[in-house]
């Protein structure tokens, strides 16, 4: 199932031996059936599989029957199948490891399948083959239906089959019959094939009826149900497209005065009429029909009148019935100011009636209904809005028992709301490059949405929000910087009623791409194992912040990412900043790049400074003491090159020699004994005395 995603999962998964699945209804999964080895001897038997699978990009998929097999039989039998996204039967494997022997598919209706698929449409209805062979295949009894040229039956598929029998078989429509690489076929006779066949010719297999030719007459097949007595799956092909076929159903057993349903397989929980039998052959309705519509998707559409599926019940006994139906689940429902439907049920085929009024005593009725069905829907309309009314159903079933149910009651609604919302305090905020708030009031609870656009026409509209609020809010994204925005907004109410704003309009804001300037006086320094960096910020006003990067190997940071972080301050346009690296390597140069930018994030590049910090140490002074002009060797670290200054307590003294780890200076005059002190670049060392 290459490209395909599920959805729902199947109905069943059948993997136990000599199970039988009897009678069963399912729809609207991935699968109906996942018919798996090592369920050997499993049958399915009567069952109605329809509107399973799913679209995807590459085709429809998922089956009604899906089947492999090894060991043992396995039976589908007397079932309807159709309308499925992709195939009917699906006896098929994608790897000879996995069987498709012993297969016996025999009096199963299947009809347009594949036919939901928007992607790939009609498929097969009955498929027997994959890549390993299918031995034994037999597929007798069944009728098959495509209402035009596409469709088919395939019997080989791919790898092909063996010792295949295909006997008795009505195949209508599409590729009747195709058969691909199937050996020793025991027998192909008595079949109708009423379309194209491929992979043999009729002069292969003569006991069988060929045409491409429209058929004529009706042709009909009643399958009785061998586990409910009664029940029976009719085919019908109304090739002369009558309004009603008549169908002798004397071998189904009913009996004379039983009651009887026959269901639409279609819209099998709807389409249901109903009756008495009398014997020998019943008038089937073959237009006016409905079609159910599948779980989230498209109904497909009716096969009437050319071909029509049905299944016949038996509801009662003509002869033994004097119990009145049993109502129950009365409820009402689609309560209006002046309407209202009763729903119920009863346990078996009865009429349809409701008393109702502003009392006990009712006083008006609906008109019977007179179809015998188990559920039932009557409306009421011309009622009072705003009161309380009493009501009651009655069900007669048709041997002429009537039931009644007890008193019930419901309140009309008022009068109904035909006043739209009042819109006011429309307003956007919060405007950006691509997106805008739209905020409004109303004076009722009601839903919110915005219409809008580059021209009073508008042509977009937001999601709908239908939350009942007064106060609405709705985010506006997906715009286009620097344009004119055309909007008005929309509130329905409970009722209903939709109230429409006048024009308001909003512009977006313009894409800022250009940077501030740099920072001004971007200096840098030094200190002990730390660098003081100061700066002044630019003046544009929509400057937001100045980043700091720094590098150690000569070279400054050329972007945002560039080195490594020192800092990111926010600050005022024009003002003065400072800040404090520390924690730095003494004698390592730190190059250092500003990048001052605004609430755009565009940033600046080109305002650099450079530092190296320092420590400055007096290890020892030679000699220790003197007299005034005395020359002194001070010894030490951190000194530097370039000469800076020396006191003897706090007087300044002349330097003669000036080295990184010596410095000849002459004891001054008016200095007095204290502490000897050298400062470099502004960095103060140690005191020794």
């Amino acid at each position: 199932m290459s490209g395909s995603t599920k959805l729902r999962g199947s109905a069943i998964e059948l993997y136990g031996s000599n199970i039988k699945l009897i009678n069963l209804i399912l729809h609207d999964a991935d699968m109906g059936v996942d018919f798996w080895t090592p369920g050997e001897n499993a049958e399915i038997y009567g069952c109605l599989i329809y509107y399973n699978g799913w679209d995807a990009p590459d085709r429809g998929h998922g089956h009604g029957i899906y089947t492999h097999n090894q060991t043992g039989t396995k039976r589908i039998t007397n079932n309807i199948i159709f309308d499925q996204f992709s195939h009917g039967i699906q006896n098929y494997n994608n790897d000879p490891s996995t069987y498709i022997d012993n297969i016996v598919v025999t009096g199963t209706t299947a009809f347009s399948n594949g036919v939901l698929s928007r992607v790939t449409s009609y498929a097969r209805n009955i498929l027997y083959g994959g890549t390993g062979i299918a031995h034994n295949p037999t597929i007798t009894g069944n009728y098959t239906y495509f209402p035009g040229t596409d469709g088919e039956n395939n019997l080989g598929y791919s790898a092909g089959s063996t010792n295949a029998t295909v006997d008795n078989n009505y195949f209508a429509g599409g590729t009747a019959l195709k058969i691909v690489n199937s050996s020793n076929i025991l027998s192909i006779a008595g079949n109708t094939f009423y379309g194209s066949i491929a992979g043999f010719t009729s002069a292969d297999y003569l006991n069988n009826i060929y045409t491409t030719i429209r058929p004529t007459g009706v042709k009909m097949f009643v399958r009785p149900n061998q586990y409910e007595p009664g029940r029976a799956n009719i085919t019908i092909y109304n090739w002369n497209r009558n309004s009603t076929a008549s169908v002798d159903v004397s071998a189904t057993g009913l009996e004379v005065g039983d009651t009887y349903e026959i269901r639409n397989v279609q819209d099998y929980f709807h389409d249901v009429i109903s009756g008495v039998y009398a014997g020998g052959s019943l008038g089937i309705p073959m237009t006016g029909h409905t079609i159910a519509t599948p779980v989230g998707w498209t109904a497909p559409p009716s096969t009437f009148p050319e071909f029509g599926a049905f299944v016949l019940r038996k509801l009662a006994s003509g002869s033994s019935d004097t119990a009145p139906p049993v109502i129950s689940a009365v409820q009402a429902t689609g309560i209006t100011s002046n309407g209202e439907k009763i729903g119920w049920t009863t346990n078996e085929a009865s009429d349809s009636l409701v008393e109702y009024g502003t009392t006990v005593a009712y006083g008006s009725s609906t008109t019977i209904n007179s179809s015998l069905v188990t559920s039932h829907s009557q409306a009421l309309s011309g009622l009072l809005a705003g009161r309380l009314y009493h009501y009651r159903v009655k069900s007669r079933d048709v041997t002429g028992n009537t039931g009644v149910s007890a008193d019930f009651t419901f309140t009309t609604l008022n009068a109904a709301d035909t006043t739209p919302p009042l819109i006011s305090g429309v307003t956007s905020s919060n405007i950006t490059t691509n997106a805008a708030m739209i905020t409004w009031i109303t004076d009722e609870d009601s839903d919110s949405q915005v219409e809008y656009g580059l021209s009073t026409s508008y042509g977009s509209l937001s999601n709908l929000l239908s939350t009942p609020t007064k106060t609405h809010s709705i985010n506006l994204a997906g715009l286009d910087s620097g344009r004119t925005y055309y909007y008005r907004v929309k509130s329905k109410d409970a009722a209903g009623n939709l109230a429409t704003s006048g024009n308001f309009t909003f512009v977006t804001v313009v894409v800022d791409n250009t940077p501030p300037a740099d920072v001004l006086n971007f200096t840098a320094s030094p200190g002990n194992s730390q660098i003081t960096l100061t700066w002044t910020n630019p003046s544009d006003t929509d400057f937001k912040g100045v980043m700091i990067r720094y590098r150690t190997d000569g070279i400054f940071p050329a972007n945002t990412s560039d080195g490594s972080l020192a800092a990111d301050r926010t600050g005022l346009p024009g003002t003065r900043d400072s800040f404090l690296h520390s924690s730095l390597n003494n004698g390592m140069t730190y190059f250092y790049s500003a990048f001052s930018y605004d609430s755009s994030q565009n940033y600046s590049m080109t305002a650099h400074t450079q530092a190296t910090p320092i420590n400055v140490t007096i290890l020892s002074l030679s000699p220790s003491q003197g007299t005034i002009g005395t020359t002194v060797v001070i010894s030490g670290t951190g000194f530097g090159n370039e000469p800076g200054t020396v006191t003897f307590n706090g007087v300044s003294a002349a330097v003669s020699a000036w080295s990184d780890t010596s410095i000849t200076a002459a004891v001054p005059s008016n200095a007095t004994s204290g502490p000897v002190v050298a400062t470099v670049n502004g960095i103060q060392s140690n005191s020794v005395t």
